[in-house]
Protein backbone atom coordinates (compact mmCIF):
# COMPACT_ATOMS: atom_id res chain seq x y z
CA UNK A 1 0.00 0.00 0.00
CA UNK A 2 1.05 3.70 -0.46
CA UNK A 3 -0.16 6.89 0.51
CA UNK A 4 -2.31 8.83 -1.89
CA UNK A 5 -0.55 12.12 -2.65
CA UNK A 6 2.82 11.15 -3.54
CA UNK A 7 3.02 7.45 -3.37
CA UNK A 8 5.14 6.43 -0.42
CA UNK A 9 5.19 3.07 0.37
CA UNK A 10 4.13 1.59 4.20
CA UNK A 11 6.41 -0.46 6.01
CA UNK A 12 4.76 -4.07 6.11
CA UNK A 13 4.94 -6.66 8.88
CA UNK A 14 7.63 -8.71 8.97
CA UNK A 15 8.97 -6.96 5.54
CA UNK A 16 12.65 -7.42 4.31
CA UNK A 17 14.74 -4.83 3.45
CA UNK A 18 12.88 -1.67 5.29
CA UNK A 19 15.90 0.66 4.75
CA UNK A 20 15.01 0.42 0.87
CA UNK A 21 11.46 1.25 1.56
CA UNK A 22 12.10 4.02 3.81
CA UNK A 23 15.02 5.27 2.00
CA UNK A 24 12.74 5.93 -1.31
CA UNK A 25 10.64 7.72 0.65
CA UNK A 26 13.00 10.11 2.08
CA UNK A 27 13.95 10.78 -1.36
CA UNK A 28 10.62 11.81 -2.48
CA UNK A 29 10.26 13.67 0.49
CA UNK A 30 13.21 15.46 -0.51
CA UNK A 31 12.09 16.50 -3.39
CA UNK A 32 8.42 17.49 -2.55
CA UNK A 33 9.07 19.55 0.76
CA UNK A 34 9.49 23.02 -0.75
CA UNK A 35 9.46 21.33 -4.44
CA UNK A 36 12.15 23.51 -6.35
CA UNK A 37 13.20 22.29 -9.38
CA UNK A 38 16.32 23.73 -11.87
CA UNK A 39 14.52 24.64 -15.02
CA UNK A 40 12.25 23.54 -17.36
CA UNK A 41 13.43 21.34 -19.66
CA UNK A 42 12.03 18.94 -22.69
CA UNK A 43 15.29 17.35 -23.15
CA UNK A 44 17.34 15.86 -20.22
CA UNK A 45 20.59 17.82 -19.98
CA UNK A 46 23.75 16.05 -21.26
CA UNK A 47 24.55 15.33 -17.74
CA UNK A 48 22.61 16.15 -14.36
CA UNK A 49 24.12 16.44 -10.72
CA UNK A 50 22.77 14.10 -8.07
CA UNK A 51 19.58 15.21 -6.74
CA UNK A 52 18.81 17.75 -9.41
CA UNK A 53 15.06 18.09 -10.59
CA UNK A 54 13.36 19.43 -13.45
CA UNK A 55 10.03 20.11 -15.07
CA UNK A 56 9.63 18.39 -18.12
CA UNK A 57 8.39 20.81 -20.73
CA UNK A 58 6.49 20.78 -24.02
CA UNK A 59 7.40 18.03 -26.95
CA UNK A 60 9.32 16.21 -24.67
CA UNK A 61 12.14 13.66 -26.25
CA UNK A 62 14.56 11.20 -24.63
CA UNK A 63 13.88 9.71 -21.38
CA UNK A 64 11.68 12.73 -21.25
CA UNK A 65 9.37 11.48 -23.72
CA UNK A 66 5.72 10.79 -22.40
CA UNK A 67 6.11 12.66 -19.68
CA UNK A 68 4.84 16.47 -20.29
CA UNK A 69 4.61 18.35 -17.18
CA UNK A 70 5.93 15.62 -15.21
CA UNK A 71 8.18 16.37 -12.22
CA UNK A 72 11.71 14.60 -13.43
CA UNK A 73 13.99 13.57 -10.41
CA UNK A 74 17.91 12.64 -11.21
CA UNK A 75 18.79 10.18 -8.43
CA UNK A 76 21.23 7.42 -9.19
CA UNK A 77 22.31 7.93 -12.62
CA UNK A 78 18.32 7.98 -13.70
CA UNK A 79 15.63 9.38 -13.65
CA UNK A 80 12.23 9.10 -11.76
CA UNK A 81 9.07 10.35 -12.59
CA UNK A 82 6.55 12.25 -10.39
CA UNK A 83 3.02 13.03 -11.78
CA UNK A 84 1.93 16.51 -11.16
CA UNK A 85 -1.38 16.98 -8.52
CA UNK A 86 -3.94 19.56 -9.25
CA UNK A 87 -3.06 22.65 -7.15
CA UNK A 88 0.67 21.65 -6.48
CA UNK A 89 3.19 24.95 -6.68
CA UNK A 90 7.00 24.61 -7.66
CA UNK A 91 9.79 27.21 -7.47
CA UNK A 92 12.11 27.27 -10.78
CA UNK A 93 15.53 28.24 -10.05
CA UNK A 94 16.37 29.09 -13.75
CA UNK A 95 13.51 31.50 -14.38
CA UNK A 96 12.88 32.42 -10.41
CA UNK A 97 9.35 32.29 -10.78
CA UNK A 98 6.67 29.93 -9.31
CA UNK A 99 3.87 27.80 -10.88
CA UNK A 100 1.13 26.42 -10.03
CA UNK A 101 -0.46 23.15 -11.90
CA UNK A 102 -4.28 23.56 -12.62
CA UNK A 103 -6.21 22.15 -15.12
CA UNK A 104 -3.65 19.95 -16.80
CA UNK A 105 -0.99 22.75 -17.49
CA UNK A 106 1.68 24.50 -15.33
CA UNK A 107 0.84 28.28 -14.90
CA UNK A 108 3.12 30.70 -14.06
CA UNK A 109 2.10 32.81 -10.92
CA UNK A 110 2.54 36.37 -11.15
CA UNK A 111 2.61 39.03 -8.64
CA UNK A 112 -0.08 41.63 -8.08
CA UNK A 113 1.40 45.27 -8.61
CA UNK A 114 0.30 46.59 -5.21
CA UNK A 115 0.14 50.52 -4.29
CA UNK A 116 0.10 51.99 -1.24
CA UNK A 117 -1.76 55.14 -0.81
CA UNK A 118 -2.96 57.65 1.59
CA UNK A 119 -6.30 57.96 -0.70
CA UNK A 120 -7.79 56.24 -3.73
CA UNK A 121 -6.81 58.12 -7.13
CA UNK A 122 -9.60 59.66 -8.94
CA UNK A 123 -8.30 57.83 -12.17
CA UNK A 124 -7.33 54.30 -10.86
CA UNK A 125 -5.10 52.37 -13.40
CA UNK A 126 -6.56 49.37 -14.47
CA UNK A 127 -5.10 45.76 -12.85
CA UNK A 128 -3.52 47.80 -9.96
CA UNK A 129 -4.10 47.05 -6.57
CA UNK A 130 -4.39 49.94 -4.04
CA UNK A 131 -4.20 49.88 -0.42
CA UNK A 132 -4.76 53.18 1.33
CA UNK A 133 -3.22 53.40 4.77
CA UNK A 134 -3.45 56.55 7.68
CA UNK A 135 -1.75 59.70 6.68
Amino acid sequence: MMTKRIGLEYLEVNQSQKEVTVNEAFNRLDLFVGLTVDNILSSPPSSASEGAAFLVGANPTGVFSGKKNYIAHYLNGAYEFYAPIEGMRIYVTSTKADYRYLGATWLKITEPNIQVVTSLPTNPVAGVIYMVTES
